[in-house]
């Protein structure tokens, strides 16, 4: 394609750009900063992803099958809303049925300790920030918080509201040649531990 075909809108071709009327009558149109306001686009925590990741890998030939997922569920309005896994014998992340996203199923699976590490999952969630030492443009701050068997179970059943977010598995970094990519945003994160966190040995 040359560089005038992508330059301008051609006549009687539907563009997001000028709008168009889809075949049931509705008028499409998106302003020009659309990008920025796309669920999956932007800094910090985006819990569609996971939602993505499942459709795409989900019986496509284009299979994501160099992704390695932990253990997630999502949390929207105070309840686990998915809980997606990776199946390592097939190479696909699947979705749980909704009638293990309860409490004690996840704990169950949650809170299973590794060796050598206390900790067995982790939450993360984003908030507004106000504070201007921080930073003075505002915006979204992504928290994490991570729990050992005892402060997870506390978590889980405890009648206090739960933030919308992500419950991940932890899992430990492989040692030696380490092929995950490193991941950087360019927000503050802020961590906190809950109960006696041993190091690694």
């Amino acid at each position: 394609m040359s560089a005038g075909i992508l330059g301008k809108t051609h006549a009687g071709v539907p563009s997001y750009r000028s709008g168009y009327v889809s075949p049931s009558g509705t008028k499409i149109q998106y302003s020009n900063d659309w990008v920025k306001h796309h669920p999956l686009e932007g800094d910090g925590l985006r819990p569609l992803l996971y939602l993505h990741l499942w459709k795409k890998n989900k019986g496509s030939e284009s299979r994501l099958k160099d992704i390695r997922l932990p253990d997630t569920v999502v949390y929207e309005h105070n309840f686990p809303r998915a809980w997606y896994t990776y199946d390592g014998e097939a190479k696909e992340i699947n979705k749980h049925p909704g009638k293990m996203l309860d409490a004690q199923s996840i704990y169950e699976h949650f809170s299973r300790s590794t060796p050598d590490c206390d900790v067995v999952a982790q939450f993360l969630t984003t908030c507004a920030q106000d504070n201007p030492a921080i930073s003075s443009e505002g915006g979204l701050l992504t928290y994490v918080k991570f729990f050992t068997a005892e402060s997870l179970r506390e978590f889980l059943f405890c009648h206090e509201r739960k933030p919308d977010g992500i419950l991940q598995k932890f899992v430990l970094p492989k040692r030696g040649d380490d092929n995950a990519e490193k991941l950087a945003a360019p927000s503050y994160v802020v961590t906190s531990c809950d109960g006696g966190v041993q190091a690694d040995k």
